[in-house]
């Protein structure tokens, strides 16, 4: 039974990789980053293939075959990966196609040796002999996959915003974990031997976390939160695993790959090693929780106060400026706006947006204009609202009232860190759109019915 859920899991990554492929590949002329990224599915889909038939029993050479395509792939993949951070969210015009090429040739290198047995050497089925190159084998795709590409991801981090922010930061979480298990899947494979042909399935299965962020980062336009995916104590724990995982893999690579002299022995190298991992795991440790524990004080903390100043809000007062002050106080305090306004259902602004107007109008729904790049290709309107709202620096429409009666709707300038809306914060939002409508429209109707009887 478990055998079969586990081909199942299988089954499903290898056809998130095809989703993916379809997706990507259905915009390949939109930008060298996806163009990378359609490459980097594909050469993830093969070397996924490959060593999930290496569990399998098959021919000795067919295995051979196997082993080399699984060592050959990952150097493509580790160059594959930094091409696409180089050139994710907008083309680097100042890396060429030489420069480009410069940075695979060490890769390019590891691949063609892999399929001169120089690392490893397959002898029978599930069974293979490393040599001590192996190591810098593991040690160079290291610097590539973790090094290199993460100090290009963070230098990125911090200058982009908006959805491609929160794009990187779910592709590289899903990467990072996916990595981690992996290289120590390999570390002990090698030290061990092959571990139990279902635990083995169960571990390079782990590379769906990577395949599913994918699918929602890259190829979506709006996220679900990473507080609500994961708890504290997990992220926490994960944290911990991967510190200690990177700390292990470069004490093998030390202790494997130089030739200790007849000095130091091995239980005085491994002595020294522990002492320092020891010495030096405790801050870094402290500086990822203390990380992890802003993160999740900040939302929870926003969000109790949004509540309870909309709880205090008197939404049986007639008087529409007082009401309205209030909520838009709401709303900005939780959305973390730099300014709101309310736009009138009659103003100036919907005349000459009239696509934007028609849309709130008969939808309800709010609007994240940022997006509207992504659902172009899903009707027309969303094309011409693209284009009424080229170079205005809003980041939502929450718009107030029904397609009988429409009042107008909030406009939220951008927020503080340009920040992207979550799904928590749409339904958060919506939440408060539902709440504070029917107050709004009668403070709003009981000051319409106050003008006509001023003007007779």
């Amino acid at each position: 039974m478990l055998e079969k859920l586990i081909t199942l899991l299988a089954l499903f990554n290898l056809g998130l990789y095809l989703y993916i492929l379809f997706k990507v590949g259905k915009r390949w002329s939109f930008s060298k980053a996806h163009r990378r990224f359609f490459i980097l599915a594909l050469l993830g889909l093969i070397w996924l293939l490959a060593v999930y038939l290496m569990t399998y029993n098959f021919p000795i050479k067919f295995y051979r075959l196997l082993v080399n395509i699984n060592f050959s792939v990952a150097p493509l993949i580790a160059g594959f990966f930094l091409s696409f951070i180089f050139h994710f969210p907008r083309e680097n015009k100042k890396l060429t196609i030489i420069k480009e090429f410069a940075y695979f040739v060490p890769l390019l290198i590891l691949f063609i040796l892999s399929y001169l047995n120089v690392f490893i050497y397959s002898k029978e089925f599930r069974s293979f002999h490393t040599y001590h190159s192996y190591y810098w084998y593991l040690g160079l795709i290291f610097i590539y996959l973790i090094l290199i590409s993460g100090y290009i991801a963070i230098k990125k981090y911090k200058k982009i915003a908006g959805i491609p922010k929160m794009q990187l930061r779910y592709i590289i979480t899903g990467y990072l974990i996916a990595l981690v298990i992996l290289f120590i899947e390999s570390l002990y494979q090698n030290l061990y031997g092959a571990p139990p042909v279902i635990l083995d399935r169960i571990i390079l299965n782990s590379s769906i976390i990577f395949s599913i962020f994918a699918v929602f980062a890259f190829l979506r336009y709006r996220f679900l939160d990473v507080r609500v995916i994961f708890k504290k104590g997990t992220l926490r724990l994960a944290s911990y695993l991967i510190l200690f995982a990177i700390y292990l893999l470069i004490v093998f690579a030390i202790k494997d790959s130089i030739s200790l002299s007849n000095k130091v022995s091995e239980s005085t190298f491994l002595i020294i090693s522990t002492l320092v991992i020891v010495i030096t795991i405790e801050p870094f440790r402290y500086l990822i929780y203390k990380g992890i524990d802003k993160i999740f004080e900040s939302h929870e903390q926003k969000l109790d106060l949004a509540r309870k100043r909309a709880q205090v809000i008197n939404f049986s007062q007639t008087n529409f400026e007082t009401l309205n002050n209030q909520v838009m106080a709401v709303i900005k305090d939780y959305s973390e706006v730099k300014a709101i306004r309310f736009i009138d259902a009659n103003d100036q602004y919907f005349r000459n947006h009239f696509a934007l107007s028609q849309y709130l109008k008969t939808t309800d729904k709010i609007l994240i204009p940022e997006e509207l790049a992504y659902r172009e290709e899903e009707d027309i309107i969303f094309a011409k609202m693209k284009e009424e709202l080229a170079g205005e620096e809003i980041s939502c429409f929450v718009p107030i009232g029904y397609p009988d009666f429409f009042a107008g709707a909030y406009a939220l300038a951008p927020r503080s860190g340009q920040k992207a809306y979550t799904v928590q914060d749409i339904e958060q939002l919506r939440q408060f759109q539902s709440q504070f409508t029917n107050a709004i429209l009668n403070a709003k109707m009981y000051q319409m019915a106050i003008q006509r009887i001023t003007k007779n």
